[in-house]
């Protein structure tokens, strides 16, 4: 699945979304039945990095996610800063690099669906979470394609 994800990230494998998306909502759907999601929102990537890559992986993602849901997409979070590349850091420096790198719009969504491509340490979700909770959201539920260790 690592390599996969990889393959879909850098290797501009678009058609991975797909694939990540279907089996990304089946799970949530399987494991959390009961959950009522108002939008579907992706951790924002920097706009330096999008050009690298040519395009927001984790934005894919989560608008196929919500399309399978019949939810909407929408762009809550905003990049505030280029922060250092995660995956180069420990799990600590990882925390402390994400901190305030990220902005939330306020909204009157009650409870969010936060898509990324991977899960390392959590940092990055953490964050995020944290800041649209700051901005009015009462329940962050996060979504992740590969979970690494």
């Amino acid at each position: 699945a690592k390599q996969a994800i990889y393959q879909y990230k850098f290797g501009r494998n678009i058609d991975g979304a797909d694939y990540f998306a279907n089996h990304m909502v089946k799970c949530f759907v399987e494991k959390f039945p009961d959950i009522t999601i108002d939008c579907v929102v992706s951790v924002p990537r920097n706009k330096r990095k999008k050009n690298i890559h040519s395009f927001d992986h984790a934005g894919l993602l989560a608008k196929r996610v919500a399309k399978k849901m019949s939810l909407p997409y929408k762009r809550l979070l905003i990049k505030q800063r280029n922060n250092k590349v995660q995956h180069e850091l420990s799990a600590l420096e990882r925390f402390e690099n994400v901190r305030h790198a990220y902005k939330a719009l306020s909204n009157s969504y009650k409870n969010i669906l936060l898509v990324d491509d991977i899960k390392t340490t959590g940092a990055t979700l953490d964050e995020c979470a944290r800041m649209l909770m700051l901005a009015g959201t009462e329940n962050v539920y996060c979504l992740t394609a590969v979970i690494s260790a």
